[in-house]
């Protein structure tokens, strides 16, 4: 069992009352809103290099890495601006409101551990953990609905490409101290990134 510590941007998605949702429809109609919905959302992360590392029921976590840690962020943040866009232009399309669905975003960036995690006897998974991990799934839960809220860590390393709609500093659960987020809001004009569904998703 190895492990390495990296720099890295990491994304959670979680969909907005899938408890609710879950109650009103059958296992099936889930199972099948779940998968295109996924299908959907990992065309955008892998179209901006990002590696999905888990689903945890409805919820995405993605890590972005490999690259120089101000492209790992900016990539990660284009993820998230594109997977909202791309919900939003389906939403339009259904004149059910009760077919529509909305998620939040959480992205926070810095040092993680990449290892395997698990039992070595039955199962382990490559993963990544640490407080950076924890962050961004925090930020997650805090975002607003179709929004995506990023750490200031992950701000400064692309403030020069993105724009913020709002700045704030929340008490985020487990943590000690206040932090400062920002809400994303747009991707500044530059290097083509995948902001919305790429033409071919493989």
């Amino acid at each position: 069992m190895t492990s390495y510590r990296d720099h890295a941007a990491v994304l959670f998605a979680d969909v907005c009352g899938f408890t609710e949702m879950s109650e009103k429809r059958s296992p099936e109609t889930i199972i099948s809103l779940l998968n295109a919905y996924f299908d959907a959302m990992v065309a955008i992360i892998k179209a901006n290099g990002g590696h999905i590392d888990k689903f945890i029921g409805d919820a995405i976590m993605a890590v972005f890495y490999g690259k120089t840690p101000a492209e790992n962020a900016l990539n990660a943040a284009a993820s998230g601006l594109g997977m909202i866009r791309i919900l939003k232009e389906t939403n339009a399309k259904k004149a059910d409101v009760e077919e529509h669905v909305h998620i939040r975003i959480g992205i926070n960036s810095g040092e993680v551990i990449f290892g395997d995690l698990g039992s070595k006897a039955f199962r382990r998974d490559f993963t990544v953990i640490g407080d950076t991990v924890n962050t961004a799934q925090r930020l997650e839960s805090n975002a607003p609905k179709d929004h995506v809220l990023i750490s200031d860590s992950t701000y400064q390393l692309a403030k020069d490409r993105i724009q913020i709609q709002r700045s704030d500093t929340l008490k985020l659960k487990g943590k000690k101290v206040e932090i400062v987020c920002h809400i994303l809001g747009d991707i500044i004009s530059g290097e083509k990134l995948a902001t919305g569904l790429p033409k071919d998703p493989t």
